[in-house]
């Protein structure tokens, strides 16, 4: 428990750091993972869908959001 708050919030500090980007897929995967492991499936298609909803979820994420936010050149914002 101590070393994922310490990584939350080393994540927190350094967050426009140019290294970021691996800390945030790092914690995207472990919540992911936990989600897969700690809830119940009865059927594999339930499990399947559920993997497909997360996937075109990160899917618009990437690549729709930009359009409906302001996207700066610098990465440590105005």
């Amino acid at each position: 428990m101590a070393i994922s708050v310490g990584v939350v919030l080393f994540w927190l500090s350094h967050r426009h750091s140019s290294y970021a980007w691996f800390l945030q897929d790092l914690l995207g995967v472990a919540f992911i993972s936990m989600l897969i492991y700690y809830m119940l499936y009865t059927e594999v298609w339930v499990a399947a869908s559920i993997l497909g909803i997360i996937f075109f979820y990160d899917i618009f994420m990437v690549f729709i959001t930009p359009y409906f936010t302001k996207v700066t050149d610098d990465i440590h914002g105005p």
